[in-house]
């Protein structure tokens, strides 16, 4: 069960990760022109 955990956060800090990376760049990309 622990195992599962660690990745679900793993998983959810990844994502947190990728949208703060990614975000603003797809906004820019969207409302930049």
């Amino acid at each position: 069960m622990k195992n599962i955990v660690q990745k679900s956060k793993l998983v959810h800090s990844t994502i947190v990760d990728w949208l703060l990376i990614k975000g603003p760049e797809l906004f820019i990309t969207i409302y930049g022109k």
